[in-house]
């Protein structure tokens, strides 16, 4: 009696073991991916939130002078955007409405403003320059 295995047999059985292995490493890199991608989600998903909580959290009030205020539009070629600026003796802030903090009156709040009067202001956000960003000014808190 021979006991090898007939060629036919161990030619499947190779391809059996092959395809287990390709099985295996498929569902390695499977594995892999779905860990990447969780973590990117994690870390956008952390990023994001560091970045709202930073600007809900940076509320303050500022006492400050008016020493100009304009009214600055830019254009993209496809829509005209518009801000109010105001220029102070502590900084430039922008007056513009703002949906997340419940501001809808910039328009008033800009013609309250007068040059060289003393206001102290709540504002939220911070001063980005490469990104062209101001603290908004949420509402007068009084005028001096």
């Amino acid at each position: 009696m021979n006991d090898s295995i007939p060629p036919r047999l161990a030619a499947a059985e190779r391809r059996a073991m092959q395809r287990a292995a390709f099985q295996r490493a498929e569902k390695r890199r499977k594995v892999i991916s779905y860990t990447v991608a969780l973590l990117v989600a994690c870390a956008v998903s952390a990023g994001f939130a560091v970045a709202v909580h930073a600007y809900f959290s940076s509320d303050r009030q500022v006492t400050v002078t008016v020493t100009n205020e304009a009214r600055v539009c830019s254009n993209d070629g496809s829509s005209v955007s518009c801000q109010y600026l105001v220029y102070t003796s502590g900084g430039t802030f922008k007056d513009t409405d703002s949906l997340a903090s419940g501001k809808f009156s910039s328009s008033d709040l800009f013609g309250q403003l007068q040059n060289g009067h003393t206001y102290t202001f709540e504002v939220r956000g911070y001063r980005i320059p490469w990104m062209s960003e101001y603290p908004n000014i949420l509402r007068i808190v009084s005028e001096h």
